[in-house]
């Protein structure tokens, strides 16, 4: 019983590790990859940081029954990793400038609401 607290303290100081080497982000990782990007028009992935979503497809594009899915999709991983703990999120674009994104921050108390923040190199393009 007291190996799985020292052997999750453990992950946390490996190299590399971070979010996605806690009981949550292992969680959350398995559901990032049941997201399709072909159906949603995103992809999902957990890094040390945290959640990070690219949007490969404009929603623009989409009929409006697949928006509907897609921002459902969407959403729904933001707040379940808000529920295991996540607080804050990146979001990009494969059709934003290269070093556009955008940093999404949950605001309390309740954390299932959010603001974001819209970033840009500081290099000219």
């Amino acid at each position: 019983m007291r190996l799985m607290p020292v052997t999750v303290l453990v992950l946390l100081f490996l190299p590399g590790a971070g979010y996605a080497a806690t009981p949550a982000g292992v969680v959350l990782g398995g559901e990032c990859r049941q997201i399709d990007p072909k159906q949603t028009g995103f992809t999902c992935t957990l890094r040390r940081q945290g959640l990070a979503l690219r949007w490969i497809e404009k929603q623009s594009a989409m009929p409006a029954e697949r928006q509907e899915r897609s921002m459902y999709e969407f959403n729904k991983i933001i707040l379940r990793y808000f529920d295991l703990g996540g607080r804050a999120f990146e979001v990009t674009a494969d059709f934003w400038p290269a070093a556009a994104k955008r940093t999404c921050y949950a605001l309390k108390p309740s954390y299932r609401t959010y603001t974001c923040v819209d970033e840009k190199s500081s290099q000219a393009q």
